[in-house]
């Protein structure tokens, strides 16, 4: 009887101390690998590009190949579209679940979208600035559009241009709505620019307007209106900004390269390292709160250093890092 209870006391207790080192164990574990944490039913990132356009597919593909080096067991499914997607694909997609999405120009952003109204995720290159706004203001979605918002643009500008108080624009008439206007200007105020912004309607007029607003202010800032931007109104940009000396501020780096002062745009290498940081933040959690802006890693600013010494143009220390000085291009011709 005795020796039947010591035994069996001494096999009871080696079951309690295996116990806890069994949850330890499995602790560790989960720590070590979060993706098993998240459950057997966890769906896919997703990437979602136009089919026809290599830069999207070049993307694409690289932000995959980041995905899988930095974290092998985050499973990603390629999603290539074309313009017109058939209905049932909307379908089809929303049944893979997906935990997260990287949409890859307008296209591909409205589809994710309109298929999984819910879904979180990163775009990049998306040119409608109302489609950002939407996309940002549901609190799902942060990224890149293909163009640096005006807010971000114009504290760049207050850190570029500490003496200017005056940016004039010209734009055609509905290229802003009233309350986008309305909501610029008070954006310039806030950063301390009176914004001149004028409307033309008829296209005989444009050339007048833009040599008007670039003589009474400190600097003009290029919108990206496809009506007034060609070569004709790019050359008379460039000509008043030599005349008056005073900054043209571009859209692009091929504006800079063809004469402007400077640009301010985002960085495409950083951009898309971001949208690698968010995936895999989403892979180890299920809700990953309100998407904040991005970086200011992920800007960029194009100066053209001809132009920058002949307007007597001196670039901020602080903001070195971000900088690309580049030259001329075809003797500054369009």
């Amino acid at each position: 009887m005795c020796g039947y209870g010591i035994g069996s006391e001494a096999r009871r207790g080696s079951v309690r101390n295996y116990i806890p080192v069994c949850a330890l164990a499995l602790l560790l574990l989960l720590l070590l690998h979060p993706q098993l944490s998240m459950g057997a039913d966890s769906g896919p990132i997703a990437l979602v590009y136009r089919k026809d356009l290599p830069l999207h597919q070049q993307i694409a593909q690289e932000i995959s190949h980041s995905l899988a080096r930095e974290d092998p067991g985050i499973v990603t499914v390629d999603w290539p579209l074309s313009s017109n997607w058939p209905p049932a694909s909307e379908k089809e997609f929303a049944g893979l679940k997906p935990i997260f999405a990287i949409a890859i120009g307008d296209i591909a952003l409205t589809f994710c979208r309109r298929a999984s109204p819910d879904l979180s995720g990163f775009f990049l290159l998306v040119s409608n600035q109302d489609q950002v706004a939407e996309a940002e203001g549901s609190g799902l979605w942060t990224g890149a559009g293909l163009w640096v918002k005006p807010e971000k643009q114009l504290e760049k500008f207050r850190a570029l241009l500490p003496g200017a108080k005056t940016l004039g624009s010209v734009v055609s008439a509905g290229f802003f709505s009233k309350e986008q206007l309305t909501s610029l200007q008070q954006t310039g105020k806030r950063f301390g620019f009176a914004l001149d912004i004028v409307e033309v309607a008829q296209r005989r007029d444009v050339l007048a307007a833009i040599a008007r607003v670039y003589k009474r202010n400190d600097g003009f800032w290029m919108m990206p209106d496809p009506q007034l931007l060609n070569e004709i109104t790019l050359a008379e940009m460039l000509r008043l900004q030599t005349e008056y000396a005073r900054p043209l501020l571009a859209l692009s780096p091929r504006f800079v390269q063809l004469g402007a002062l400077l640009s301010i745009n985002t960085s495409l290498a950083e951009v898309s390292k971001q949208a690698v940081i968010f995936a895999r933040k989403s892979a180890g959690s299920r809700d990953l709160g309100h998407m904040e802006p991005l970086p200011d890693s992920c800007y960029i600013i194009h100066i053209n250093s001809d132009v920058a010494g002949k307007l007597d143009f001196k670039a901020p220390e602080a903001m070195q890092s971000s900088f690309d000085f580049i030259t001329l291009a075809n003797g500054g011709k369009p």
